[in-house]
């Protein structure tokens, strides 16, 4: 599926943790398209080259998302780079919000190596 044409880029600026063990996570921003979105984020201290994330099933952290439409959205893929002392990436979410919602709420989960994953913090972001 195509990402789309940006419709527009909404700043975050919020700080959440601590996430996948010793890190903060810090939300920059969410870039909203015709047909998905992006949140875009810092891990500090950042991924080390050697670290293996594999116990995690390859995430560190989860998201869920919701609007105040009760639309069902899912974040089942992203992509990160940068090294031990700061590592950066993007989380898709689809679909894109509604025009029609006024708010969309991310919800953070630390992904343990085991049990169950646990709210670290939630960011409401306001569209209108």
């Amino acid at each position: 599926m195509s990402t789309s044409v940006l419709v527009r880029t909404i700043a975050i600026d919020r700080e959440l943790g601590p996430i996948a063990g010793k890190r903060r996570i810090h939300l920059d921003s969410i870039e909203l398209y015709e047909r998905k979105a992006f949140v875009n984020y810092r891990l500090r201290p950042g991924i080390e080259p050697d670290e293996d994330v594999r116990p995690f099933l390859g995430w560190l952290w989860e998201m869920e998302i919701e609007d105040d439409l009760g639309t069902e959205y899912y974040s089942n893929s992203g992509a990160y780079d940068g090294d031990a002392t700061e590592t950066e990436g993007s989380r898709d979410v689809q679909p894109a919000p509604p025009s029609e919602a006024t708010e969309i709420t991310l919800i953070l989960l630390d992904a343990p190596e085991k049990g169950r994953p646990k709210e670290v913090g939630r960011v409401t972001i306001p569209l209108s």
